[in-house]
């Protein structure tokens, strides 16, 4: 699982293997500099990139499965670091550039549902005097809808944003409550996939399997540089 965001002439990429967070900056050629645990122990699930306002420093939405739940932490990058500002958010976290300007601006929180995983309870989440607050997401989005595994943009040239998602395997395309588009049959072949008790058969060892990101993405020929960014645990 990566996100990629532009910065300046570069593209700063973050990913995650499940364990350890990587921060790169691709300029002319690839390679692997530097990696990093996550503090607490858990798996990561997904890693985006939020940028709250033209102003503020970068920020990385960790979304985390720990103790048989979702806990996200909210990381500030400044000034070559990674500082844990927000620890046990429990919210899934995705973030999306609605105002077309390259920088994924809209922090959007959904709750976890022990069911469905995903519940159909989304806020979005903004930044106030240092201080995270939720509000009213101000676009409509579907019950279906996931902050992972989703994208929104203008998809049809009508100038105003779409919501397209895939929810358990199937891509769905939304203009508001209207659906536009729905995939006729399974899509991608590489999901990320979180393995979890069921709440109603306790001490079986059963599990269910809940997709929660679809990571299937165009391969690009891309020459890059890697710059290492230290982490650093700061609560």
């Amino acid at each position: 699982m990566a996100d990629f965001v532009r910065h300046e002439n570069r593209i700063r990429m973050a990913s995650t293997d499940g364990r350890s967070v990587q921060i790169y900056e691709l300029i002319h050629s690839s390679e692997h500099v530097a990696d990093a645990e996550r503090p607490r122990p858990g798996k990561i699930l997904a890693v985006k990139w939020w940028k709250p306002s033209e102003s503020s420093p970068f920020y990385l939405a960790v979304t985390a499965w720990i103790d048989q739940s979702v806990k996200s932490s909210l990381w500030k990058l400044q000034e070559g670091a990674l500082f844990i500002t927000r620890n046990d958010i429990p919210y899934l976290l995705g973030t999306f550039d609605i105002d077309r300007d390259g920088l994924p601006e809209t922090l959007l929180a959904q709750e976890f549902d022990r069911d469905s995983f995903f519940s159909q309870r989304v806020s979005q989440v903004v930044l106030a005097n240092n201080d995270l607050r939720q509000m009213e997401p101000k676009l409509l989005l579907p019950r279906q809808f996931t902050v992972l595994g989703s994208a929104i943009t203008d998809v049809n040239g009508d100038g105003q944003p779409e919501v397209i998602f895939i929810r358990n395997q199937v891509l769905f395309i939304y203009a508001g409550s209207r659906q536009l588009y729905k995939s006729p049959t399974e899509m991608g072949g590489s999901v990320s996939v979180q393995r979890r008790k069921l709440p109603f058969a306790p001490g079986t060892g059963e599990t269910k399997t809940a997709p929660v990101a679809n990571l299937t993405h165009t391969r690009r020929n891309t020459s890059s540089v890697l710059t290492k960014i230290p982490i650093t645990d700061h609560l």
